[in-house]
């Protein structure tokens, strides 16, 4: 976990590099090392948790052999390795281990198109000093933070709020309607913020400037609609599980790719379950495990299940039990440190287990994040789903999941003037509209940006941020 920031300037400017105050916002991200670059067009700041190449080779910004790339980058390329063999196949050549050395080649060989190469979770600035131009990327599903602010002059980015501010001229105001958007979502969709004239880079999407025309080009590179399977489609049901667990196990061996101590997040849920299983497979030594419980195992409480699976993996257990004191105590640190608020008490959760983790020397957490939403675990999901498909098949029933209809029988059945038999028929259609979600709005739940993105990305992201930890979730590499 790492953390970036910058200011890129229309005009030449003679400005000052970033201070150490400005550096310090993001100084939880970064324990490892801090570095700044700086010419008379832009300014580029990165505090560094180091996991690949933990040696000074590895610092950033970054630059090119040549110094004509810089980079700044927050996240791994978890594909690196296999990067590495096919540039050097096309002639690139490297001098440390870095997967940031890794990204300024495939930014050199495939230009903006690299992106479409990484398996990972990113988000990085890279300036080009002969095309004086400056591009953007963020991940596939979002999991690292790029906020952005342009205007006439200036255009300034970095991994959090707090650290943007400081770069703009005045702090921005709210904006009443994203207020009410998170009001009504609980969460602050991208691309809005809570502040007006400041964006999220939306996850799958970069960003290009241009000094020369001062246009900022914004282009999605990545949509789960248009993701296609390569090869032929499972036959039957055991050919998909094969593919499902075949998947997943290439992507835990990827996030499992780091110089420092790996453990798992652990709940007694299926997800985490299997990332632990078959983490613990393909690492060196026993795995240490996190699970998080209540004073007195309320129902909720999981640890029971989650110690026994553990142990039966020959994983260190670690139970991390949450008082009611420890909520209302940490609270007001919640606030500040989330940027922006989410309506999730599971939040503190988050934030409880990197802190075990970090006291045990663990610097990479993988979690079992993104598994309801990939296979539709959530029950609303499913009963929209199969109400969208019901409604699809019998396009006259589609009128009665109108709300209006909706009330319509619905008091029909409870009319006694009708038959027992229409009084139940009423029944059963006037709950359609309770199941029933509309495409448009299913999608935008489940699509990307995500209700699991906004909700478990951010608090997966911050927590381990503010414990000098890396989250990983393999089910969205």
């Amino acid at each position: 976990m790492c953390g970036i920031l910058g200011n890129i300037h229309k005009s030449s400017s003679s400005w000052s590099p970033l201070a150490e105050s400005d550096l310090s916002k993001l100084s939880h991200r970064g324990p490892d090392g801090s570095g700044v670059f700086t010419n008379e067009h832009i300014q580029f700041g990165h505090v560094r948790l180091a996991i690949i190449d933990l040696t000074d080779a590895g610092k950033q910004p970054m630059s090119s052999p040549d110094g004509r790339f810089v980079v700044t980058f927050n996240g791994e390329i978890y594909n690196h390795l296999e990067l590495r063999v096919e540039l050097e196949f096309q002639g690139e050549r490297f001098s440390t281990q870095s997967d940031t050395e890794v990204l300024l080649a495939a930014y050199k060989v495939w230009g903006r198109d690299c992106v479409r190469h990484f398996r990972g979770m990113f988000a990085f600035a890279l300036w080009d000093s002969v095309e004086k131009t400056v591009f953007l990327a963020r991940d596939r599903c979002g999991e690292k933070p790029l906020f952005y602010h342009f205007d006439g002059e200036c255009f300034s980015f970095a991994s959090e709020l707090k650290a943007l501010i400081p770069l703009l001229k005045s702090p921005p105001p709210l904006d009443p309607s994203v207020v009410d958007m998170y009001l009504h979502y609980q969460y602050v969709p991208e691309p809005f913020t809570l502040l007006s004239g400041v964006h999220k880079l939306p996850a799958g999407h970069t960003l290009f400037l241009s000094l020369s025309d001062w246009n900022a080009r914004l282009e999605r590179y990545w949509d789960v609609e248009n993701t296609h399977y390569e090869g032929s489609l499972p036959k039957d049901s055991a050919e998909i599980l094969s593919c499902i667990r075949d998947g997943l196990e290439d992507a835990v061996k990827m996030t499992l790719r780091a110089d420092v101590p790996v453990a798992v997040a652990l709940s007694g849920g299926v997800d985490s379950g299997a990332i632990a299983a078959l983490a613990q497979k393909n690492y060196k030594e026993p795995m240490h495990a996190f699970c998080v419980g209540y004073p007195g195992r309320p129902p909720y409480d999981e640890r029971h299940q989650a110690r026994a699976l553990a142990e039966s993996l020959g994983m260190i257990v670690h139970e991390v039990e949450l008082p009611v004191e420890s909520f209302i105590d940490f609270f007001p640190q919640l606030v500040r440190i989330m940027d922006e608020p989410i309506a999730d008490p599971a939040a503190f959760g988050h934030y409880s287990v990197p802190e075990a983790a970090a006291r045990e020397g663990i610097k990479v957490l993988l979690t079992g994040i993104g598994g309801d939403e990939l296979f539709w675990g959530y029950g609303w999901v499913n009963q929209s789903v199969l109400a969208n498909e019901f409604l699809g098949q019998r396009p006259w029933l589609s009128a009665l999941a109108n709300p209006g209809m909706e009330k319509i029988l619905n008091r029909a059945a409870k009319s006694s003037r009708l038959p027992k038999t229409v009084r139940s028929w009423a029944d059963r259609m006037g709950g359609l509209a309770d199941t029933h979600t509309p495409p448009d709005q299913l999608r935008f739940y489940m699509g990307a940006p995500d209700f699991g993105e906004a909700f478990d990305l951010k608090e997966t992201v911050s927590g381990p941020a503010l414990r000098d930890l890396d989250s990983r979730n393999p089910f969205r590499p």
